[in-house]
């Protein structure tokens, strides 16, 4: 079944980012994100009955993990289904594989530098470019623009501004997440995610120093 390139491509975007943030809310082991429960604990509660704290903890980890994988596979689905001519959707899938390798790239610096704080930005700056700013802004900007037939000039505009934005983003919600001064202020509540976000100020406190 074809689908509509408009609907199609942005919906294989959303589906992309949603395997991305239940993956990273299941490595951080977060309760909540944005005041809600995140996949993982949804599903060990719905599976609570009859099961051990233990048993039901490890199967939501668990369903979570392949619910994010489904979320990538429908995602890639979408892409292929959109109803792309050859030209646009060869482009397309370059885009959205250096989407994918880059958030995972990401998310493995983020992994090895989390509670190792010290006064190098290198790392939590790639951090936040490859885990956020890219698949975030970056790459979905870039894709919708160059199916659209934009050239280098609008492009690279883009990606300058998608870098800057994302870069933005998460610095503020790594601020909101660590001080929350509402439910809906911060993306986690629990997990490590806190201290991950403090890595990743520390750099600049040091700066400061």
């Amino acid at each position: 079944m074809t689908g509509l390139p408009g609907v199609s491509a942005p919906s294989a975007v959303e589906l992309f980012h949603a395997f991305a943030l239940i993956h990273d809310d299941l490595m951080d082991r977060s309760a909540t994100r944005r005041a809600r429960p995140t996949m993982q604990h949804v599903l060990t509660a719905r599976h609570q009955a009859g099961r051990t704290r233990a048993a039901a903890d490890q199967l939501g980890g668990a369903a979570a993990l392949l619910a994010g994988d489904v979320a990538l596979a429908c995602s890639a689905e979408l892409l292929h289904t959109a109803g792309l001519t050859h030209p646009q959707l060869t482009m397309a899938l370059r885009r959205t594989d250096a989407m994918r390798t880059q958030v995972m790239y990401g998310q493995y610096l983020d992994l090895l530098s989390t509670g190792r704080p010290g006064p190098d930005t290198a790392v939590p700056w790639k951090v936040i470019r490859c885990k956020t700013a890219g698949y975030t802004f970056v790459h979905p900007l870039l894709l919708g623009a160059e199916l659209a037939g934009a050239g280098p000039a609008l492009t690279a505009a883009l990606a300058e501004y998608g870098w800057a934005a994302g870069e933005a983003f998460q610095l503020s919600d790594d601020r909101l997440g660590s001080w929350p001064r509402s439910p809906t202020s911060g993306p986690h509540s629990t997990g490590t995610w806190a201290t991950r976000a403090s890595t990743r100020k520390t750099p600049a406190a040091y700066g400061r120093s």
